[in-house]
């Protein structure tokens, strides 16, 4: 159940993402705050893919360092790793991106890199069916 709760967070997640840019133009500082501004209420809430998915919107709408790093911290506390790396990757291409960052998105490919792992070990030892 957890799982499939985790996947429905992703979609919507992923559907922000693509929908953010078209619902305001983007360098829109009024909207960008307004989103922050909710994405800070709900990591303060521990409402952490939702926090994600407001500072993601407020950094598409006007690029901010802070909300990038904000946004990165609450993919990581949703436990959503294809947010986090989505994330990690903008926070590479983008200039003067502060050292913090950097090495926030170093540990977070770093976790991600062991979870990966973890799952195709768990794989290579899933019984076989018997054979007749």
């Amino acid at each position: 159940m957890a799982a499939f709760a985790r996947t429905r967070v992703a979609i919507v997640l992923a559907a922000a993402l693509m929908v953010a840019p078209l619902a305001a133009r983007a360098d829109d500082p009024e909207a960008a705050r307004a989103a922050y501004d909710r994405g800070a209420a709900a990591f303060k809430a521990k409402r952490y893919a939702e926090a994600a998915a407001e500072l993601v919107r407020a950094d598409a709408l006007a690029p901010n360092a802070v909300a990038l790093e904000s946004a990165l911290k609450a993919a990581e506390l949703a436990d959503d790793a294809a947010l986090a790396m989505t994330l990690a990757d903008r926070a590479e291409q983008r200039a003067g991106v502060a050292e913090a960052t950097r090495a926030l998105v170093r540990r977070m490919r770093a976790k991600t890199s062991s979870r990966a792992a973890g799952l195709r070990g768990r794989g290579s030892r899933r019984r076989r069916a018997p054979t007749r």
